[in-house]
């Protein structure tokens, strides 16, 4: 087998598997996104109904104390909601037109590859970046509900 014949089949024999990994990461990051969304909106629901019963109380002659953190925690939860919203987020897989100029170019599917690879390293990177982001917005509004429930509660046990 001639060096070059060698080396193509080498470099195929590395990249295939590679650019299957990089799709598997994205779809591994859509699964995980999908989850922290279901997350959030769980979470949302709690904490509204949390609210739902400190607002309850204070109609029952409760300190107004209640009624301030049950608004504390509508604000938690829409944060929480916030952390849910629809964002732009790369998905897996490409549409058959992506590849149009690359067929007609007569470009071998290691090339087209290889060409690819440096778009999906950007999106899963993107995508990281706004994982991360709603993380941060989700724990945010978790301290704002333990910060409502504390002013709820701590009046009633001091």
């Amino acid at each position: 087998m001639p060096k070059k014949t060698r080396k193509k089949e080498s470099q195929k024999e590395v990249t295939e598997p590679a650019f299957k990994m990089c799709l598997e990461r994205l779809s591994s990051q859509k699964d995980a996104a999908l989850a922290a969304d279901a997350r959030a909106t769980t979470y949302a629901g709690i904490i509204i109904a949390a609210a739902a019963v400190l607002a309850g109380l204070t109609q029952k002659g409760e300190p107004i104390e209640m009624l301030i953190g049950a608004t504390i925690l509508v604000i938690a939860a829409a944060i929480a909601g916030f952390a849910a919203r629809p964002v732009e987020f790369y998905m897996p897989g490409s549409k058959f037109s992506d590849f149009n100029d690359d067929i007609r170019q007569g470009k071998e599917w290691i090339e087209t590859i290889d060409e690819l690879s440096s778009l999906l390293d950007e999106n899963s990177n993107e995508n990281d970046r706004i994982m991360a982001k709603n993380a941060r917005i989700l724990q945010f509004s978790f301290w704002i509900a333990l910060f409502g429930m504390l002013v709820a509660t701590l009046p009633q046990l001091l």
